[in-house]
């Protein structure tokens, strides 16, 4: 296969997913893994995609979710931040909703080993960075298991939340708006968002500088459904305005 034709294959392939693997893309092409990173490299420099560690994205306007190992590598600086000021609202026993977002999975990063909680998340990242510690009870929720995302969404999953009852739901978006309120990218995504937060005695927004006055095609909830909310900087005033006005708490993360 010639390098043009390689590269109409990778760019079809990085279109039609948003993110593939530099090992994908050989087994994709039939080539090794140098041959590919070569490639890419081109391709970077025409502007057609991303490199990220391990792999490419594609850059498209109609390009609108990213996976999991993507988005977790985007604003990760601030997510920590957000993650370890979210953690100190925990207590021991506290029973704890937490959605499949990037910065939730920082979140639980830093959930201390030691904390006895029970958690129910529909990312199997983060039940598989807290099912470790033997304190923890965890749960995933049925439904349609989507890869990309390494999450479990849907109506079933929606339904499972709704079995239960929690004292804290943390979740975080795609935007943060201060008349559009909580928007996202994914539609699947909204509907276990809204249980867990519908189910749960205080909602936590976590969220960083970079989604403040952005708005996406779904709309998760309003900010009468958010009780506090972590960043890491002080949010512009649209927002500022609505978390007044919705008396939402605004924890600024240091």
């Amino acid at each position: 296969m010639v390098p043009e034709d390689r590269k109409s294959i990778i760019l079809d392939a990085l279109g039609k997913y948003g993110y593939l693997s530099v090992a994908e893309l050989s087994r994709l092409c039939f080539v090794s893994v140098p041959t590919i990173r070569r490639d890419l490299s081109a391709l970077e420099k025409e502007g057609d995609l991303k490199r990220t560690h391990g792999g490419a994205s594609y850059v498209s306007e109609t390009t609108v979710v990213s996976p999991f190992s993507l988005r977790n590598r985007i604003n990760i600086d601030e997510k920590r931040k957000i993650g370890k000021a979210a953690a100190k609202l925990l207590y021991n026993g506290a029973t704890v909703f937490i959605d499949s977002s990037s910065t939730c999975y920082e979140f639980a990063k830093c959930i201390p080993q030691d904390m006895k909680l029970t958690v129910l998340t529909n990312a199997v990242r983060i039940a598989s960075e807290l099912g470790f510690h033997n304190t923890m009870h965890i749960e995933i929720p049925g439904g349609d298991y989507d890869a990309r995302h390494e999450s479990i969404f849907g109506d079933e999953a929606a339904r499972f939340v709704q079995s239960r009852h929690a004292d804290f739901c943390f979740l975080s978006c795609e935007g943060a708006d201060g008349e559009s309120g909580i928007t996202g990218k994914l539609g699947i995504d909204g509907s276990v968002k809204r249980a867990m937060s519908e189910f749960a005695d205080k909602t936590i927004l976590l969220c960083d500088s970079g989604k403040m006055e952005k708005v996406f095609y779904y709309r998760v909830m309003g900010w009468k459904g958010i009780d506090i909310m972590a960043t890491d900087s002080p949010p512009p005033e649209n927002v500022a305005d609505a978390c007044e006005k919705n008396n939402v708490e605004i924890i600024i993360a240091r």
